[in-house]
Protein backbone atom coordinates (compact mmCIF):
# COMPACT_ATOMS: atom_id res chain seq x y z
CA UNK A 1 0.00 0.00 0.00
CA UNK A 2 1.42 3.40 -1.00
CA UNK A 3 0.34 6.96 -0.36
CA UNK A 4 0.26 9.46 -3.19
CA UNK A 5 2.85 12.22 -3.21
CA UNK A 6 1.76 15.16 -1.14
CA UNK A 7 -0.10 13.17 1.51
CA UNK A 8 1.88 10.18 2.77
CA UNK A 9 2.11 9.40 6.45
CA UNK A 10 5.29 8.34 8.19
CA UNK A 11 4.75 4.85 9.54
CA UNK A 12 6.92 2.19 11.10
CA UNK A 13 8.09 -0.71 8.98
CA UNK A 14 6.53 -3.13 11.46
CA UNK A 15 3.03 -2.05 10.50
CA UNK A 16 3.78 -2.57 6.84
CA UNK A 17 5.23 -6.01 7.37
CA UNK A 18 2.26 -7.05 9.44
CA UNK A 19 -0.31 -6.30 6.75
CA UNK A 20 -2.16 -9.46 5.83
CA UNK A 21 -1.16 -11.37 8.97
CA UNK A 22 -3.82 -12.98 11.16
CA UNK A 23 -4.91 -10.69 13.97
CA UNK A 24 -3.62 -13.13 16.58
CA UNK A 25 -0.20 -13.59 14.95
CA UNK A 26 2.69 -12.89 17.31
CA UNK A 27 5.38 -10.46 16.10
CA UNK A 28 8.64 -12.10 15.17
CA UNK A 29 12.03 -11.05 16.54
CA UNK A 30 12.74 -9.23 13.29
CA UNK A 31 9.44 -7.37 13.49
CA UNK A 32 10.29 -6.27 17.02
CA UNK A 33 13.63 -4.95 15.75
CA UNK A 34 12.00 -3.08 12.89
CA UNK A 35 9.43 -1.68 15.28
CA UNK A 36 12.25 -0.39 17.49
CA UNK A 37 13.90 1.26 14.49
CA UNK A 38 10.56 2.82 13.53
CA UNK A 39 10.05 4.28 17.01
CA UNK A 40 13.47 5.94 16.89
CA UNK A 41 12.81 7.26 13.38
CA UNK A 42 9.53 8.85 14.44
CA UNK A 43 11.39 10.82 17.13
CA UNK A 44 13.72 12.18 14.44
CA UNK A 45 11.11 12.66 11.73
CA UNK A 46 11.84 16.32 10.96
CA UNK A 47 15.12 18.07 10.10
CA UNK A 48 14.62 20.27 13.16
CA UNK A 49 14.35 17.26 15.49
CA UNK A 50 17.38 15.67 13.85
CA UNK A 51 19.49 18.81 14.16
CA UNK A 52 18.66 19.12 17.86
CA UNK A 53 20.46 15.83 18.56
CA UNK A 54 23.44 16.43 16.29
CA UNK A 55 22.49 15.17 12.82
CA UNK A 56 23.43 17.26 9.78
CA UNK A 57 23.53 16.93 6.00
CA UNK A 58 26.50 14.93 4.80
CA UNK A 59 26.84 16.99 1.61
CA UNK A 60 28.53 20.42 1.64
CA UNK A 61 26.21 23.46 1.34
CA UNK A 62 27.10 23.99 -2.33
CA UNK A 63 26.07 20.47 -3.38
CA UNK A 64 23.40 17.87 -2.76
CA UNK A 65 23.56 14.12 -2.31
CA UNK A 66 19.87 13.72 -3.23
CA UNK A 67 20.07 10.13 -4.41
CA UNK A 68 16.92 9.19 -6.36
CA UNK A 69 16.65 5.90 -4.45
CA UNK A 70 17.82 6.96 -0.98
CA UNK A 71 17.36 10.71 -0.58
CA UNK A 72 19.62 13.06 1.38
CA UNK A 73 21.89 11.43 3.96
CA UNK A 74 22.17 13.15 7.35
CA UNK A 75 24.92 11.88 9.65
CA UNK A 76 25.52 11.75 13.39
CA UNK A 77 29.28 11.18 13.64
CA UNK A 78 29.14 9.82 17.19
CA UNK A 79 27.13 6.81 15.98
CA UNK A 80 29.00 6.20 12.72
CA UNK A 81 31.82 3.99 13.97
CA UNK A 82 30.33 1.95 16.80
CA UNK A 83 31.40 -1.65 17.28
CA UNK A 84 27.92 -3.16 17.54
CA UNK A 85 24.45 -2.57 16.15
CA UNK A 86 22.43 -0.25 18.39
CA UNK A 87 18.88 0.25 17.12
CA UNK A 88 18.42 3.37 19.24
CA UNK A 89 21.29 5.13 17.45
CA UNK A 90 21.10 5.21 13.65
CA UNK A 91 24.24 6.77 12.18
CA UNK A 92 22.32 8.15 9.20
CA UNK A 93 18.89 9.55 8.50
CA UNK A 94 17.53 9.62 4.94
CA UNK A 95 15.33 12.61 4.14
CA UNK A 96 13.47 13.11 0.85
CA UNK A 97 11.83 16.21 -0.67
CA UNK A 98 8.40 16.43 -2.28
CA UNK A 99 6.87 13.36 -0.61
CA UNK A 100 5.16 14.75 2.49
CA UNK A 101 3.61 18.05 3.53
CA UNK A 102 6.97 19.32 4.85
CA UNK A 103 10.01 20.31 2.83
CA UNK A 104 11.73 17.03 3.76
CA UNK A 105 10.25 13.69 4.85
CA UNK A 106 12.21 11.08 6.80
CA UNK A 107 12.00 7.95 4.64
CA UNK A 108 14.54 5.69 6.32
CA UNK A 109 17.51 5.29 8.64
CA UNK A 110 20.96 3.78 8.22
CA UNK A 111 22.94 1.82 10.79
CA UNK A 112 26.70 1.36 10.67
CA UNK A 113 29.22 -0.91 12.38
CA UNK A 114 32.98 -0.31 12.23
CA UNK A 115 35.12 -3.21 11.05
CA UNK A 116 38.59 -3.98 9.61
CA UNK A 117 39.00 -3.45 5.88
CA UNK A 118 38.91 -7.11 4.86
CA UNK A 119 36.03 -8.19 7.13
CA UNK A 120 32.71 -9.66 6.07
CA UNK A 121 29.54 -7.70 6.91
CA UNK A 122 28.39 -8.15 10.52
CA UNK A 123 25.53 -10.19 11.84
CA UNK A 124 22.88 -7.56 12.38
CA UNK A 125 19.12 -8.02 12.30
CA UNK A 126 17.51 -11.39 12.96
CA UNK A 127 17.51 -13.64 9.89
CA UNK A 128 19.29 -13.09 6.60
CA UNK A 129 17.15 -10.38 4.97
CA UNK A 130 19.30 -7.39 5.96
CA UNK A 131 21.61 -6.22 3.16
CA UNK A 132 24.81 -4.69 4.50
CA UNK A 133 27.24 -2.89 2.23
CA UNK A 134 30.78 -1.69 2.85
CA UNK A 135 32.17 1.86 2.87
CA UNK A 136 35.98 1.74 2.84
CA UNK A 137 38.12 4.91 2.54
CA UNK A 138 40.15 4.65 -0.67
CA UNK A 139 42.78 7.29 -1.49
CA UNK A 140 44.94 8.19 -4.47
CA UNK A 141 42.45 7.43 -7.25
CA UNK A 142 43.42 9.24 -10.48
CA UNK A 143 41.17 12.21 -11.12
CA UNK A 144 39.27 11.77 -7.85
CA UNK A 145 41.81 11.63 -5.00
CA UNK A 146 39.62 9.69 -2.56
CA UNK A 147 36.26 7.92 -2.49
CA UNK A 148 34.40 5.41 -0.37
CA UNK A 149 35.05 2.03 -1.99
CA UNK A 150 32.98 -1.09 -1.40
CA UNK A 151 35.79 -3.24 -0.14
CA UNK A 152 39.47 -3.96 -0.64
CA UNK A 153 39.15 -5.32 -4.17
CA UNK A 154 36.93 -2.44 -5.27
CA UNK A 155 39.54 0.06 -4.04
CA UNK A 156 42.39 -1.76 -5.77
CA UNK A 157 40.44 -1.97 -9.04
CA UNK A 158 40.21 1.84 -9.04
CA UNK A 159 43.95 2.23 -8.51
CA UNK A 160 43.63 3.48 -4.93
CA UNK A 161 45.03 2.61 -1.52
CA UNK A 162 42.57 1.63 1.20
CA UNK A 163 42.61 2.49 4.88
CA UNK A 164 42.76 -0.12 7.65
CA UNK A 165 39.15 0.34 8.79
CA UNK A 166 35.79 0.78 7.11
CA UNK A 167 32.14 0.61 8.04
CA UNK A 168 29.33 -1.76 7.16
CA UNK A 169 26.00 -0.03 6.57
CA UNK A 170 22.40 -1.19 6.27
CA UNK A 171 19.35 0.85 5.20
CA UNK A 172 16.02 0.39 7.01
CA UNK A 173 12.96 1.91 5.34
CA UNK A 174 11.04 3.09 8.37
CA UNK A 175 9.12 5.96 6.77
CA UNK A 176 8.27 4.98 3.19
CA UNK A 177 7.94 1.27 2.39
CA UNK A 178 10.25 -0.18 -0.22
CA UNK A 179 8.78 -2.64 -2.74
CA UNK A 180 12.06 -4.57 -2.42
CA UNK A 181 11.66 -4.96 1.34
CA UNK A 182 12.58 -3.03 4.49
CA UNK A 183 16.35 -3.48 4.02
CA UNK A 184 16.63 -2.73 0.29
CA UNK A 185 19.65 -0.67 -0.64
CA UNK A 186 17.63 1.18 -3.27
CA UNK A 187 14.01 2.23 -2.64
CA UNK A 188 12.39 2.27 -6.08
CA UNK A 189 9.20 3.87 -4.75
CA UNK A 190 10.76 7.22 -3.84
CA UNK A 191 10.95 8.94 -7.26
CA UNK A 192 7.40 7.80 -8.04
CA UNK A 193 6.04 9.25 -4.80
CA UNK A 194 8.01 12.47 -5.28
CA UNK A 195 6.33 13.03 -8.65
CA UNK A 196 2.84 11.89 -7.65
CA UNK A 197 2.91 8.65 -9.64
CA UNK A 198 1.80 5.26 -8.34
CA UNK A 199 4.90 3.13 -7.59
CA UNK A 200 5.32 -0.48 -8.66
CA UNK A 201 4.60 -3.07 -6.00
CA UNK A 202 6.71 -6.04 -4.93
CA UNK A 203 5.01 -8.40 -7.39
CA UNK A 204 5.79 -6.06 -10.28
CA UNK A 205 9.47 -6.09 -9.32
CA UNK A 206 9.66 -9.88 -9.01
CA UNK A 207 10.49 -10.29 -12.70
CA UNK A 208 14.03 -8.95 -13.38
CA UNK A 209 13.18 -7.44 -16.77
CA UNK A 210 10.11 -5.60 -15.45
CA UNK A 211 12.02 -4.54 -12.36
CA UNK A 212 14.75 -3.03 -14.51
CA UNK A 213 12.14 -1.11 -16.51
CA UNK A 214 10.51 0.34 -13.37
CA UNK A 215 13.89 1.32 -11.91
CA UNK A 216 14.94 3.04 -15.11
CA UNK A 217 11.63 4.92 -15.09
CA UNK A 218 12.44 5.91 -11.49
CA UNK A 219 15.81 7.25 -12.64
CA UNK A 220 14.03 9.30 -15.30
CA UNK A 221 11.55 10.70 -12.76
CA UNK A 222 14.41 11.71 -10.48
CA UNK A 223 15.87 13.86 -13.23
CA UNK A 224 12.79 16.10 -13.11
CA UNK A 225 13.51 17.40 -9.59
CA UNK A 226 17.28 17.36 -9.19
CA UNK A 227 18.10 13.87 -7.94
CA UNK A 228 21.69 12.91 -8.77
CA UNK A 229 23.64 9.65 -9.08
CA UNK A 230 26.37 8.78 -6.60
CA UNK A 231 29.51 10.78 -7.44
CA UNK A 232 27.51 12.81 -9.96
CA UNK A 233 26.62 15.95 -7.98
CA UNK A 234 29.50 18.11 -9.23
CA UNK A 235 28.59 17.27 -12.81
CA UNK A 236 24.85 17.80 -12.37
CA UNK A 237 25.03 21.05 -10.45
CA UNK A 238 27.37 22.94 -12.75
CA UNK A 239 24.63 24.93 -14.50
CA UNK A 240 27.05 26.58 -16.94
CA UNK A 241 28.57 23.34 -18.22
CA UNK A 242 28.23 21.53 -21.53
CA UNK A 243 26.48 18.79 -19.56
CA UNK A 244 23.71 21.15 -18.42
CA UNK A 245 23.00 22.32 -21.97
CA UNK A 246 23.08 18.79 -23.31
CA UNK A 247 20.63 17.23 -20.83
CA UNK A 248 18.13 20.11 -20.62
CA UNK A 249 15.93 18.94 -23.53
CA UNK A 250 15.98 15.34 -22.28
CA UNK A 251 14.73 16.45 -18.87
CA UNK A 252 12.04 18.64 -20.39
CA UNK A 253 10.70 15.74 -22.44
CA UNK A 254 10.51 13.59 -19.30
CA UNK A 255 8.66 16.37 -17.45
CA UNK A 256 6.15 16.55 -20.29
CA UNK A 257 5.24 12.88 -19.63
CA UNK A 258 4.45 13.38 -15.92
CA UNK A 259 0.76 14.38 -16.23
CA UNK A 260 -0.08 11.26 -18.24
CA UNK A 261 1.97 8.99 -15.96
CA UNK A 262 0.12 10.32 -12.90
CA UNK A 263 -3.22 9.05 -14.17
CA UNK A 264 -1.97 5.72 -15.55
CA UNK A 265 -1.61 2.48 -13.58
CA UNK A 266 1.90 0.99 -13.58
CA UNK A 267 0.59 -2.42 -14.70
CA UNK A 268 -1.04 -1.00 -17.87
CA UNK A 269 0.18 -1.08 -21.45
CA UNK A 270 -0.13 2.69 -21.63
CA UNK A 271 2.21 3.11 -18.66
CA UNK A 272 4.68 0.85 -20.41
CA UNK A 273 4.55 3.01 -23.53
CA UNK A 274 4.96 6.25 -21.59
CA UNK A 275 7.68 4.73 -19.42
CA UNK A 276 9.69 3.58 -22.41
CA UNK A 277 9.72 7.15 -23.73
CA UNK A 278 10.95 8.36 -20.34
CA UNK A 279 13.63 5.66 -20.19
CA UNK A 280 14.90 6.55 -23.66
CA UNK A 281 15.45 10.14 -22.51
CA UNK A 282 17.02 9.02 -19.25
CA UNK A 283 19.54 6.80 -21.06
CA UNK A 284 20.71 9.87 -22.96
CA UNK A 285 21.18 11.62 -19.61
CA UNK A 286 23.08 8.61 -18.23
CA UNK A 287 25.40 8.64 -21.23
CA UNK A 288 25.92 12.38 -20.73
CA UNK A 289 27.05 11.75 -17.15
CA UNK A 290 29.52 9.14 -18.35
CA UNK A 291 30.86 11.46 -21.06
CA UNK A 292 31.35 14.23 -18.46
CA UNK A 293 33.31 12.05 -16.00
CA UNK A 294 36.55 13.53 -14.71
CA UNK A 295 38.65 10.42 -15.35
CA UNK A 296 38.39 6.80 -16.45
CA UNK A 297 38.12 5.82 -12.80
CA UNK A 298 35.29 8.26 -12.20
CA UNK A 299 33.50 6.91 -15.26
CA UNK A 300 33.91 3.38 -13.89
CA UNK A 301 32.33 4.37 -10.55
CA UNK A 302 29.40 6.10 -12.26
CA UNK A 303 28.81 3.20 -14.64
CA UNK A 304 28.90 0.63 -11.84
CA UNK A 305 26.45 2.68 -9.81
CA UNK A 306 24.01 3.06 -12.70
CA UNK A 307 24.13 -0.67 -13.36
CA UNK A 308 23.73 -1.56 -9.69
CA UNK A 309 20.77 0.76 -9.17
CA UNK A 310 18.93 -0.58 -12.22
CA UNK A 311 19.64 -4.13 -11.02
CA UNK A 312 18.48 -3.29 -7.49
CA UNK A 313 21.59 -4.15 -5.50
CA UNK A 314 24.96 -2.71 -4.61
CA UNK A 315 27.47 -2.31 -7.39
CA UNK A 316 30.03 -4.40 -5.54
CA UNK A 317 27.83 -7.43 -6.27
CA UNK A 318 28.04 -6.93 -10.04
CA UNK A 319 31.57 -8.07 -10.88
Amino acid sequence: MYMRAGAPSVCGAIGLLALGQPLDAQPTALEHQLDSAGIVARRLATPEAAEQVGYHRIAPPSLTDLNPFAGEHWIQERYNRTDTLDLSRPAYLMFYPRIGPDSLTLVGVGYTVALPADSAPPVGFTGDADRWHIHLPCKGIPGLRSVLAEGVEDCRSLGGTHGPMGIAMVHVWTGVPSPDGPFALFNTALPYLATGIEPPNAAELADPARARFFREVAFALGETYGAVPRMGARIAQNRDSVFADRVRPFRERIRALLPALRVTRPDSAHFRELGEHAVAEWRRIRDSYLDAAYSDEHRTILDRWFRAATAGHHRGQLD
